[in-house]
């Protein structure tokens, strides 16, 4: 993992969770130095749960640090591919990690939101480069299109199957697996939407948020789930927006306390229609 400029100071999980969650609003270099040092972590951390949230951060970091590196003139190229590079392998790690943990045991085998949301990240990897070469293709818009569909059939078919759970089950531990798969079918059919209204350039595109993005124990006003990027001029992509996904009986239960979001919110529906609400 190559790296320019001063190292800052990271010395816990929190360091970066406590960043500001904006792409663009944290410097590439700090957010690869976060991302050298959670390195470390992961390789030190004993627990394969630790070693995944360390490669989280790790994976998240790298990306978004290639992403938002200032290079105009698309001298950096090899650079920010090699960012992506180790992001990605970070991101599959995590994936692995995962499996493993529900694999041995260590996790309740329907306790699976979390290698679900491993595989998501990993499905942007070829966005991700067209991004930083400054043209997103039809062949990858086709093969995430392709990657969604088959993660909402299979996690739809995951949710269905957690309703077929005997009584003697744990209701609360199995009605919040149902909660977590239902948050990711709702982002799914998000995702689903937007690639499917990309059809040119300057049309925007969506990518998962970051790590810190979708965590909300700092800067909860700024959670969300979905970060949006418009192409420029010079071929380049900026932030066009970002979005926190709620499905339809959670925003309603909920709807006075979400005037917390500075973020439009985008409402899914039961019958997977999508509402953006600003």
């Amino acid at each position: 993992m190559s790296y320019r400029g001063e190292i800052p100071s990271v010395k816990s999980h929190d360091d970066y969770l406590k960043l500001p969650k904006i792409f663009g609003a944290v410097d590439s270099y700090d957010l690869v130095a976060h991302a050298t040092t959670h390195a470390k972590f992961e390789s030190h951390t004993p627990s394969l749960e630790g070693k995944s949230r360390e490669a989280s951060i790790v994976g998240s970091a790298l990306v978004e640090a290639a992403i938002v590196h200032h290079d105009p003139n698309h001298n950096d190229d090899d650079y920010r591919l090699g960012l992506l590079y180790d992001g990605q392998e970070a991101l599959l790690r995590v994936e692995d990690y995962e499996s493993d943990l529900l694999d041995h045991g260590w996790k309740n085998p329907d306790d699976q939101v979390d290698w679900r949301r491993a595989v998501l990240q990993t499905t942007f990897k070829n966005a991700y480069a067209d991004i930083v070469i400054g043209d997103i293709t039809l062949v990858t818009k086709s093969e995430i299109l392709e990657s969604i569909d088959r993660q909402l059939k299979d996690t739809e078919q995951y949710r269905r199957d957690l309703d077929q759970h005997p009584n003697t089950r744990n209701k609360k531990v199995v009605n919040r697996y149902k909660r977590d798969a239902d948050g990711l079918v709702a982002e799914l059919l998000l995702f689903q939407e937007s690639w499917q209204h990309y059809k040119e350039i300057g049309d925007n595109i969506a990518i998962p948020a970051s790590r810190r993005g979708g965590h909300g124990n700092h800067r909860p006003n700024e959670t969300h789930d979905v970060v949006y990027l418009g192409q420029q001029p010079d071929n380049t992509f900026r932030l066009a927006g970002v979005e926190e996904i709620k499905k339809r009986r959670s925003f309603r239960k909920m709807a006075k306390h979400l005037i917390r979001y500075d973020n439009p919110i985008a409402v899914v529906g039961k019958n997977g229609s999508i509402e953006h609400i600003s």
